[in-house]
């Protein structure tokens, strides 16, 4: 697995399949995520990425979590994602100012001209980008118009 913490380290892909999303607890909803991307990106033979974000985006925007305990310290989340099989890990700092992104600027600046995604699989209740406009349905619309399919994985729930 390759990691990578600046984009300027970063050789453009021209595909991939992608995710993006602190990942913090890598729950079984996180873990059925990656094992989809991975299991894509066999199939069409092209990288399989996760854009991700260092510290977690909680500890900075939000004052009262600024000690946000977390439940696996970065490195042993890499372990995980890399014993799933990601190939590519981009780690974003995560500052104030990169908070202010929007999801189009997000999408259009960072993800497509880096990752070139042939598809994004995304949690139901993930969002992203400033103010938290990035939602399923706005990747939907915005892969619909780049031609990027949108995978949204349901909540997994234990049987009741």
């Amino acid at each position: 697995m390759e990691i990578f913490y600046s984009k300027e380290n970063i050789t453009p892909l021209e595909k991939s399949i992608l995710t993006v999303g602190s990942y913090d607890g890598l729950h079984r909803g996180h873990q059925e995520i990656l094992k989809t991307v991975v299991k894509k990106s066999k199939t069409y033979k092209i990288p399989s990425v996760l854009v991700t974000f260092s510290p977690h985006p909680r500890m900075i925007i939000k004052d009262n979590f600024k000690k946000l305990s977390l439940i696996r310290s970065l490195d042993q989340k890499l372990k995980i994602i890399e014993d799933i099989g990601i190939d590519i890990v981009y780690i974003i700092t995560f500052s104030k100012k990169f908070s202010n992104i929007t999801a189009l600027d997000f999408m259009s600046k960072i993800i497509v001209p880096n990752f070139g995604p042939k598809a994004i699989v995304t949690g139901s209740n993930h969002y992203f980008g400033r103010n938290r406009e990035g939602s399923p349905s706005f990747l939907k619309n915005y892969g619909q118009d780049k031609q990027i399919e949108i995978i949204v994985i349901k909540p997994i729930m234990d049987d009741k």
